[in-house]
This record gives C-alpha cells, sequence and structure tokens, in this order.
C-alpha cells in the first residue's frame, strides 16, 4: 500500500462538463506511465494511479488516520468517496501544477456531483459528501495556493 491509501485496479473514465477546461492535460509518471488523460469532456485515469482519498490524512504502515472516506457502497464494494476523491485528487494534481483558468468552484462541485451519483443509497454518506463540498468551496484557494507552493515554490 506504501504511502497511499488506495492504488487504482483498472482503469476508469469520467464525463463532467467542467472537464472541458483541462481539455488536453496529459500526465504520466517518472516512469513514463500514463497517469490520466482528459479530452472531449472525458476523464480516463489509469490503472497504477495511487491518492489518499479525502484529505487531510496520513498513512501509518496500513492504518489510515485523518479524513474518513465514508461508509462501504455495496454496489462498488468500496468507500463512497473512492470515486470522486480520485476524480478530485487528479484535478487538483493539475491545478498544483499548471495555470489553468477555471473557477475552483466548478472543480469543487465535480466533487459534488460525482458523490451524489454514487450507486450507493446512504443518508450518511451524501451527508458527508455535503459537508465535505462544504469545507472544500471554503478553502479551495487555499489548498491550490499550498499545493502550487510545495509543487513549484516560490515564483
Amino acid at each position: 500500500m506504501g504511502i497511499y491509501k488506495w492504488v487504482l485496479q483498472e482503469n476508469v473514465v469520467f464525463y463532467h462538463d467542467t472537464f472541458k477546461y483541462f481539455d488536453g492535460i496529459h500526465y504520466v509518471s517518472l516512469k513514463g506511465k500514463p497517469l490520466f488523460t482528459i479530452k472531449g469532456g472525458l476523464l480516463k485515469v489509469y490503472k497504477g494511479y495511487a491518492w489518499n482519498g479525502a484529505s487531510p490524512k496520513i498513512m501509518i504502515g496500513t492504518i489510515s488516520i485523518g479524513a474518513w472516506d465514508g461508509p462501504y457502497c455495496e454496489s462498488t464494494g468500496k468507500q463512497y468517496l473512492y470515486y470522486p476523491t480520485l476524480v478530485h485528487d487528479v484535478l487538483y494534481q493539475i491545478l498544483f501544477n499548471e495555470d489553468i483558468d477555471v473557477d475552483l468552484k466548478k472543480v469543487d462541485r465535480v466533487f459534488l456531483d460525482r458523490s451524489l451519483s454514487q450507486p450507493c443509497d446512504n443518508i450518511l454518506a451524501k451527508f458527508l459528501a455535503r459537508f465535505y463540498y462544504s469545507v472544500l468551496k471554503s478553502f479551495s484557494w487555499l489548498w491550490v495556493r499550498i499545493g502550487r507552493f510545495f509543487h513549484n515554490g516560490l515564483k
């Protein structure tokens, strides 16, 4: 498991209208393996992409300490925020490294839309998604500034 909570086991594809702001983005790992691509409103994330789920969180061995990723969803076999945090992580990774003219509220709305479209009927999970979204809306500007500083340094 390493330093990440999850490693994607299969390629996945998502659509959202906000992805048009990121059209043409393609990231590869240091080893040259594709991580994700956005083209024509579709985000494709490739097998092997790793992320920690909802933030803040730290991993100590196989123990995850920090923000809860919600209850398990029987229809997906994964925690409720598995896919929403995957998509949000990819978008923020781009924002940390690229100067893209997009309203952060639109980016954070992708998280909420993805959360509420999950095939999991759980009131606690829906509440959790809305709560996390309200935190994202309030602090995303700060998170992007911190991310850009740590990824790019002072410019």
